[in-house]
């Protein structure tokens, strides 16, 4: 919990001061798939904090959008690291691989995010239609 929902809070409470009183600012909050959907693999706090930063980036979003500052949340699906790579069978991880797309490596989320905080929500690309290393 702490690493993944207390630390998305403790940032925001840092820099939200200053963004309000510039009334402008871009906060932009990671999570991941198993906060939105049930998985037998997934470990049960990781996806209850994971749920926690969406619902506390919507709650965000709607009050501070007054103040024009944007909130926003990544959720992606799995992302192939090295870790992952250890445990998912390599069919799996062809299969994720063919479904998501490019969204299987970090560059590319990496992207999402930049995508995020420069253009704002309402513009940003899906991560297949960015640019590729």
């Amino acid at each position: 919990m702490d690493r993944n929902l207390t630390s998305a809070f403790l940032t925001v409470r840092c820099f939200l001061p200053g963004m309000k009183v510039r009334r402008s600012g871009s906060i932009i909050t990671l999570s991941s798939a198993s906060g939105r959907k049930p998985s037998g693999h997934t470990l049960v706090a990781y996806g209850a904090a994971k749920a926690g930063v969406q619902i506390f980036t919507k709650d965000l979003a709607a009050q501070v959008g007054p103040y024009g500052i944007r909130a926003n949340c990544l959720a992606p699906e799995t992302i192939l690291t090295e870790k992952n790579k250890q445990w998912i069978p390599a069919d799996t991880q062809r299969s994720l691989a063919e479904s998501l797309g490019p969204v299987d490596n970090v560059f590319h989320l990496g992207l999402g995010v930049f995508a995020l905080a420069v253009t704002g929500a309402n513009s940003a690309r899906r991560p297949a239609e960015l640019p590729t290393a």
